[in-house]
Order: C-alpha cells, then structure tokens, then sequence
C-alpha cells in the first residue's frame, strides 16, 4: 500500500517590520528612493531650504542688532557686574551664534538633496500632547501678568505663581510639578540674580523683611 504525504500550506516567510520606501518626486526630488523608514514615523517632504536658511540668518541678524542697539545704553553709577547692556548682549550674542550654526548647517548640507524641499523635521503635534491656541495665548497672557504684577507683589511671590500657572496650562499635575519646582526654581533665579550678580529685584510686601535681614538695601 502507498502512501502519500499530507500536503502541506505553504509557509509565508517571515515578515519585517511595516516599513514604507520614499518614491521620487518629479518635481522637488526627494531622498534616496531606496532608503526605508518606519511608518511610525509619517515623513513629510514640506519644509523649503530657502525659507528655513533666511529664517536662520534673520535669527542671527535680529540678535547683530539687539547687540549694536545696546551699545548706546547708558550704563548707570551704581555697581552692577551685568549693566544695562549685560542681558542684550548675552541674549544678542547666543541669537548670532544659533542662527549662523543653524544656516551653515543647512547651507553645507545643500547639496545632498536636490531640490528645494526636505523631509520635514520633527512632528506637528506631540503625539498626547496636540496643538493648541487657546494654551499658547494664556501662557502670553500669564507672561504679561507676571511683568505686571512683579513691581506691587514682588518677584518672591508672582513668580512661583505664574510659573505653576504655565505648567499647568501644560497638563500636567502632581505636588512636585505644580508647587516643588516652582519654587525651586524661583528661588535659585532670585539667589542668582538678586545675590550673586546684585540686582535689585521687588519683592512687594516681603520689602521689610528682606531689608530687616540685611538681603536688600
């Protein structure tokens, strides 16, 4: 008696991981066709080289300017390491230096992607965290508060406030986040700032004792 085998399905080979390859672009070009990327991650070939490259270079200018505009302060009697010209020319300076990093990486990178088109750099939305107006204009209105209220409250007190507010505005809780750091983070700025460099921050009612315990004149 004969036997036969028992067919068998046949076996699918193993499959990679979900990639999807970039097809060319006729009209911008786009990276090399072969190359593959997780799906996970959604590529988009939108953002312009020219626009990023001026925007770059106008960075590096608004801060040549904030340089030269500081060099005509007038810098006061009283003793201050800073002057009225220390912060522009802090703030001036790192705004030249990233804006021309940021420009000669992208001019010396020209050329490995024909066209004027890139994969673009990060993602729109964080991905739980989407994109919202409503957030970004209470934070600037929280901004505004804060230099308002800072000479009547005092530095000590609408700082941690406004801090915990932004956070919060963020989504996020928790005693640590909302009240730890904040303060925290108001108190090392006011050691450094009022302290250490000897500038003269408001603290509103907190005034007397300040001077009481001989940290403010």
């Amino acid at each position: 008696m004969t036997t036969h085998p028992t067919p068998r399905a046949p076996v699918a080979p193993a499959q990679s991981p979900a990639v999807t390859a970039i097809h060319p672009d006729p009209l911008h070009g786009l990276p090399d066709p072969d190359a593959v990327y997780d799906q996970a991650d959604e590529l988009t070939i939108l953002m312009d080289k020219r626009i990023d490259t001026a925007l770059a270079a106008a960075i590096a200018v608004v801060g040549a300017v904030a340089v030269w505009i500081a060099t005509g302060f007038r810098i006061g009697n009283f003793p201050d390491p800073l002057t009225s010209r220390g912060l522009p020319y802090i703030l001036g300076g790192c705004m030249i230096v990233g804006g021309l990093v940021l420009a000669l990486r992208r001019v010396r990178t020209w050329n490995d992607l024909p066209g004027n088109f890139v994969v673009s750099e990060g993602m729109e939305d964080e991905p739980g965290h989407p994109a919202s107006a409503r957030t970004a204009f209470v934070n600037v209105a929280i901004a505004f508060g804060w230099a308002l209220l800072l000479r009547p409250v005092g530095f000590l007190i609408v700082t941690p406030l406004a801090c915990a507010a932004m956070i919060a505005m963020l989504g996020e809780r928790g005693v640590v986040k909302l009240v730890i750091f904040p303060l925290g983070f108001t108190l090392l700025l006011w050691i450094t700032f009022s302290q250490i460099l000897s500038l003269n921050l408001p603290l509103g009612p907190l005034n007397p004792l300040a001077r009481s315990l001989g940290l403010m004149l």
